[in-house]
């Protein structure tokens, strides 16, 4: 069946990125681990969740890596399917919408290589506060509204599209940098539909945290979407896609 599990790999793509500030180290956070276990905490599994509820489950309990707990559940980008209206904070299941595809929790917590303390909300509408965070902080979990043709579709350049609804959220990503081309700004987003172990593209006036950044394409999924799985978003002041609407990062 399929599995709409992009709140997990955006959660553990963020983490990853703050282990690796840390340590050095490029750790492959489990995202099997997280669709498993974390259903107490108000995720939903394949039938999708909010990051913040990931969050809360990784701050009290952990994670294994990916040696450990490997991802089992099929993936398939049916995302095209999903275009329900939603708000930032809706008190229904969430993103990533896809079929129930259940397994029973393998965590072992003497296995976790994965913590945090805590996390934070960057203001919701803020994008310069978004700015800085992805700057000086590090890759930030995201959701967008990915319910149109032209994002399943997407494959180079700076996307923008006109009926994008910053409150219509429907996939979590992973916020890893911002650049300009041309005169135009844009966000530059991973997302795991695309191809495996590629480097984002090169930009100009690019602001990277870190600079390995195929650690986030290790689970990527898909053969050709985007940029080798990154997309450049418009960045116009205009909250595009809803990119700020719903942002946080791992502490």
């Amino acid at each position: 069946g399929y599995c709409g599990s992009c709140w997990a790999f955006s959660t553990t793509g963020a983490i990853e990125g703050q282990i690796y500030k840390k340590t050095g180290q490029l750790v492959s956070l489990s995202e099997q681990n997280l669709v498993d276990c974390s259903k107490s905490y108000g995720t939903y599994g394949c039938s999708g969740a909010w990051m913040a509820n990931a969050y809360d489950y990784v701050v009290n309990n952990g994670l294994e890596s990916t040696g450990t707990y490997p991802y089992t559940s099929m993936v398939r980008t049916a995302l095209a399917r999903h275009r329900r209206r939603r708000t930032a904070h809706p008190s229904s299941p969430v993103l990533c919408f896809l079929q129930q595809d259940t397994q029973p929790c393998y965590y072992d917590n003497k296995r976790a290589v994965g913590t945090i303390r805590d996390y934070r909300f960057i203001p919701k509408g803020d994008e310069q506060a978004l700015a800085d965070a992805v700057a000086t902080i590090g890759p930030i979990t995201v959701a967008i509204d990915a319910s149109h043709s032209s994002f399943l579709f997407y494959s180079s350049g700076i996307y923008e599209e006109s009926n994008c609804n910053p409150n219509n959220l429907s996939h979590a990503v992973l916020l890893v940098g911002y650049g300009s081309e041309g005169g135009q700004d844009y966000w530059l987003i991973k997302n795991r539909w695309g191809t495996t172990r590629q480097t984002a593209p090169a930009v100009a006036n690019d602001h990277f945290l870190i600079k390995t950044l195929c650690l986030f394409c290790f689970f990527s999924w898909g053969s050709s979407w985007g940029e080798g799985g990154y997309m450049r978003l418009i960045r116009d002041g205009k909250n595009s896609c809803g990119i700020a609407s719903y942002a946080l990062y791992p502490m």
